[in-house]
């Protein structure tokens, strides 16, 4: 059995490739997040009405998202479009953090995931992943699958004769020095689940984001630590026989990962093994509709087909140096102009409906 088939025998579905994001990275549209129900179904919909993504994520991270975003999207993919969650398309929230925001925010985003599955327990699990952003440690996510699973606990006591699927969780490292460490992280979050929660990764999602690490670190350093991530999550799971589907989020914008139409053959070689991409909101509302729709038939035909990247122990070294080098100096550039930067970005419109800062 190749890896992508056992990955999909254990996922029990198929792995999505053209992600829809709530990111506030469009310069023509604010979207409110009384709308983002409506957008959720226009990205979903087949290509002959929508977009033709197969997966949408509901975002909590430092954001206003109702509590019931989750439940209403996958009630209103069965009903309105006839599309089972889960199974055809795919709603994968963004939990918040415990660290960086309260262990409360991220326990009622778990919440919403799992009260959402309740309501559609007639069909199985309609949310089968959440995302863990900002992951620093191993313990981190260990601590976070532990909240899953309580909340989880709580919905079967409730609920005697319910049963629920458990929610797997989804890694998301977003800053250069966490995606150079990716593996050290990966093996503290196996071995702690088997020892402390009694529990087996059947396969892993891992996201490695582009843009923060870009912003913080700069644009080289950043693509070369989003190229030794998707190595490193690879070869973790061939150590640890854990089939892998490595996730890439990035912007329209070059800084931001390129991910448009012009440069996607481009973006498909350098992040090759890459099993799912993001398509933001700047690509969706800025670039158009048809340009939107061509870009996600390219990721869902090319995708599938990406050998994994892979480095030598010297070339490791040398991605490394570089990251070092090149960090370095932007690090010390932006240093000088943070405080103008930070002004500009305050006078920026809100496209997305944020926490006050």
């Amino acid at each position: 059995m190749s890896e992508m088939n056992e990955l999909v025998e254990r996922r029990g579905a198929r792995i999505p490739c053209a992600m829809a994001t709530q990111h506030p990275d469009s310069a023509s549209r604010y979207v409110p997040v009384q709308e983002e129900e409506a957008e959720a179904l226009q990205c979903l919909a087949p290509s002959d009405g929508g977009l033709g993504c197969d997966e949408y994520m509901v975002d909590y991270e430092g954001k206003m998202t109702p509590y019931h975003q989750v439940a209403h999207i996958v009630s209103r993919l069965l009903d309105e479009l006839k599309l089972v969650p889960g199974r055809d398309v795919f709603v994968t929230p963004r939990i918040s953090s415990a660290e960086q925001e309260t262990i409360f925010r991220q326990y009622a985003s778990i919440l919403a995931a799992i009260e959402a599955n309740y309501r559609t327990r007639h069909i199985g699990a309609s949310v089968i992943e959440v995302i863990h952003p900002m992951t620093t440690t191993g313990t981190e996510l260990v601590g976070a699958r532990r909240r899953i699973m309580a909340m989880e606990e709580i919905a079967k006591a409730e609920n005697a004769d319910t049963q629920l699927r458990e929610i797997e969780l989804i890694p998301l490292f977003e800053e250069v020095p966490q995606q150079l460490s990716i593996r050290k992280m990966l093996v503290e979050y196996v071995q702690e689940c088997r020892s402390e929660l009694n529990v087996q990764i059947p396969y892993l999602r891992v996201f490695v984001g582009k843009s923060d690490s870009a912003l913080m670190y700069g644009h080289v350093a950043s693509v070369m630590a989003c190229k030794f991530t998707i190595a490193d999550a690879y070869a973790f799971g061939v150590e640890n026989e854990i089939p892998m589907a490595p996730m890439f989020g990035g912007g329209a914008l070059p800084f931001r990962g390129h991910i448009a139409v012009e440069n996607i053959k481009n973006v498909l070689h350098e992040y090759s093994g890459v099993r799912t991409m993001t398509v933001q909101s700047g690509i969706r509302y800025d670039h158009g509709a048809e340009k939107a729709k061509q870009l996600i038939k390219t990721l869902r035909q090319e995708l599938p087909k990406g050998r994994p990247l892979s480095y030598t122990a010297e070339q490791r070294q040398h991605m490394l140096l570089i990251c070092g080098v090149f960090a370095k100096h932007y690090i010390s550039t932006l240093s000088r102009v943070a405080s103008a930067v930070k002004q500009l970005s305050d006078i920026l419109p809100r496209q997305r409906d944020r926490l006050v800062r």
